[in-house]
């Protein structure tokens, strides 16, 4: 089913602009956009035929009926026709190379998957990441926010202490792996992005089924009985904060009764009030009103100095 992609195509042109700001010469700004708008294209091409790809991986995945693993990779084609190139594969515990059948009847990234992997770009990708690890860092990433570049590179040394480093092929120097990461997350949320799309069309929902989508503790299916006669059928809560109590924080800084520095204390102010009513105002001289600014202040200054 085809959804709609101003969002996708949106996206997309918001990153090439970001990235045509860099400081370049106007010609290789040019190039370099050309370049992108080339890559979006194919990417845009093959987009329907991977989000089916996606919903079909998912369905057998969680229905049991294949295993993705690394070693089922040389399934063939029923094309007469292939052409096998190298592949770098990608996933949480390790890393390895292998090599692949594809056709002209199925785009790469497409074949690729199928069989649970994500090609780091539409036309000859010559490296590939694991769904599963995608959706690891997504995962992490939800309670901890981190850099792509910091888990790459963590990964990068896990995979080297269970073998061997990412090497490239053409230049044999260590890969940087955040482009490549950030590469398959971007394919991979936008598959999520038309997932919901899809979702949104083919069930058509109410305001609070498509909430119980979201949140199915708060706004899913009640079990029978668990309600009593009048009770809310659902709270919704505007502040998120109320189980961010912090009394011993909140004894200490009760800002009530704090007295702002730039303001005369009340003991001081106090002080002043005793005075007068013990002496009656005998012994010092009175701020008279026409007084001027700087002797207000000398008469001040020597209350203070007495106290």
């Amino acid at each position: 089913m085809e959804v709609g992609e101003d969002s996708w195509t949106e996206t997309v042109y918001q990153f090439i602009w970001e990235q045509t700001q860099k400081s370049k010469s106007k010609e290789a700004q040019s190039q370099y956009r050309t370049a992108m708008i080339v890559w979006t294209n194919e990417w845009k091409n093959i987009r329907t035929d991977m989000f089916d790809t996606y919903l079909r991986h998912k369905r057998l995945r969680d229905e049991g009926d294949i295993f993705l693993g690394i070693e089922h990779l040389n399934e063939r084609c029923k094309c007469t026709s292939t052409k096998s190139r190298d592949v770098a594969f990608i996933d949480r515990d390790n890393h390895c190379y292998e090599s692949v059948p594809f056709c002209n009847c199925i785009p790469d990234p497409v074949r690729l998957l199928a069989r649970g992997f994500i090609a780091v770009s539409p036309d000859t990708p010559k490296t590939t990441i694991s769904i599963s690890l995608v959706q690891f860092f997504e995962t992490i990433w939800e309670s901890v926010p981190m850099s792509v570049s910091g888990f790459a590179e963590g990964l990068w040394r896990w995979h080297t202490l269970r073998g061997e480093p990412h090497i490239s092929q053409i230049t044999h120097r260590p890969r940087n792996g955040g482009p490549l990461l950030r590469q398959a997350l971007f394919v991979f949320r936008d598959l999520l992005l038309q997932e919901a799309q899809f979702n949104r069309e083919v069930l058509p929902l109410d305001p609070v089924e498509e909430l119980s989508t979201k949140c199915p503790a708060c706004f899913g299916p009640r079990v029978e009985g668990d309600l009593q006669a009048g009770d809310s059928n659902y709270i919704l809560a505007v502040d998120g904060n109320f189980s961010h109590s912090r009394p011993s924080t909140a004894a200490k800084n009760d800002f009530a009764k704090i007295w702002p520095p730039s303001f005369l204390h009340k003991s001081y102010i106090e002080y002043a009030e005793h005075e007068e009513n013990t002496t009656g105002g005998k012994g010092h001289k009175a701020v008279a009103e026409g007084d001027s600014f700087p002797q207000k202040i000398n008469t001040f200054v020597s209350l203070l100095r007495e106290w």
